[in-house]
């Protein structure tokens, strides 16, 4: 590695909540697939991401705490990994690739 940079000052944050109208089919689709909202959600931004760059797969950058089971989990503290998770391209319905993540 070419050196250790400081952490910055500052921090970009930006909250979008989701309308009703892109909500409610999320939901449907969550409890249809009984897949949790957010791994359908991660998974239509991967097929987004994919089919946006024509490339043949993308990696995420998934959050994973690592903490259960754990004392260390009872202790309030912002302690998370960030997984990759490489996402290739697939046959199928939308309902099909969720399920495969």
């Amino acid at each position: 590695l070419a050196g250790t940079l400081a952490a910055s000052d500052d921090a970009l944050r930006w909250v979008q909540p989701l309308d009703a109208a892109f909500r409610e089919p999320l939901l449907q689709a969550s409890a249809r697939w009984l897949q949790p909202w957010p791994d359908v959600l991660a998974a239509l931004a991967a097929e987004y991401l994919r089919r946006m760059s024509a490339a043949d797969e993308v990696v995420l950058g998934v959050p994973y705490m690592a903490r259960l089971g754990n004392a260390s989990a009872r202790v309030p503290a912002m302690v998370m990994n960030v997984l990759p998770l490489r996402v290739a391209a697939g046959e199928g319905s939308v309902e099909a690739f969720t399920r495969g993540l």
